[in-house]
């Protein structure tokens, strides 16, 4: 479905190892990251960052996976697909 796509905005709800997970319906920033690299999105935007979390981290996480653009959603934040 998302083959493509130019932006993909993904929750990142966990870091760390996916395994270590309690919730396993949501992902972490390299699950999200992985995902997007196999779909050949231009750019990753993570979201549903638990505020306890840092969110350079996440970013950092994504960023080792996806060779592409990796960015935070926040307040009133755009971008020009």
């Amino acid at each position: 479905v998302a083959a493509g796509v130019d932006l993909m905005l993904s929750e990142a709800s966990y870091q760390g190892r996916p395994e270590d997970k309690d919730l396993p319906h949501h992902l972490t920033a390299s699950e999200a990251a992985d995902i997007a690299r196999e779909v050949g999105a231009g750019a990753l935007v993570l979201t549903h960052i638990p505020p306890y979390l840092d969110k350079t981290i996440s970013v950092a996480e994504a960023e080792s996976v996806f060779d592409r653009p990796v960015r935070l959603a926040v307040p009133r934040a755009a971008w020009d697909v």
